[in-house]
């Protein structure tokens, strides 16, 4: 596999269910298990056809490194759009500035990384200034310096896994995005 292609940090996660010892009740969320390195290639409206058919499905591939546990009820966290921060924030800050209203945001909730750190952007869509949860998926809040870089991520299900050439390392995921507005 050829280095050049995995440029961007991707994250694997996967769905883990906890029942409640009181009311029985399941929940479901996600947890990260690896930030990789992989490439991020929509596919094109050829790639999307077969057999005539469009594959209503498979909007992306994400090349990776080969490794053990990669499976199709995985999610993976993909850089869709990158801004910076328009001044610092402490640990326990919530609302933040960004030097950019162009992320192509609607009205839910989505994910943002900035440094090692996930956020839940909560509230501010299209303006410049968000609220955000902090430390999302067991990520640790952190100070984050004015004009980091703060990069949107797009949730992408895998829905397969090629184990294209073992013996060069690589597995291929086949994945549809999620849509979050």
């Amino acid at each position: 596999m050829r280095a050049g292609r995995l440029r961007h940090r991707v994250i694997l996660q996967e769905q883990t269910e906890t029942v409640s010892a009181v009311t029985g009740e399941v929940s479901r969320s996600w947890t990260n298990t690896a930030t990789v390195w992989g490439g991020v290639e929509p596919l094109s409206m050829r790639e999307r056809m077969q057999g005539g058919q469009l594959d209503a499905v498979n909007t992306h591939r994400v090349p990776i490194r080969w490794r053990p546990g990669v499976h199709s009820q995985m999610r993976v966290l993909v850089p869709k759009e990158v801004t910076t921060l328009d001044g610092a924030i402490g640990v326990a800050d919530t609302a933040i500035t960004v030097d950019s209203t162009a992320w192509s945001w609607g009205d839910n909730d989505f994910y943002a990384l900035i440094g090692s750190e996930v956020v839940t952007v909560t509230s501010g869509h299209g303006t410049a200034n968000l609220t955000v949860s902090r430390g999302t998926f067991s990520t640790t809040a952190a100070t984050h310096t004015d004009e980091s870089n703060i990069v949107r991520l797009a949730v992408l299900n895998v829905e397969g896994v090629n184990n294209r050439n073992e013996a060069n390392h690589e597995i291929e995921l086949m994945c549809s995005e999620v849509q979050d507005g």
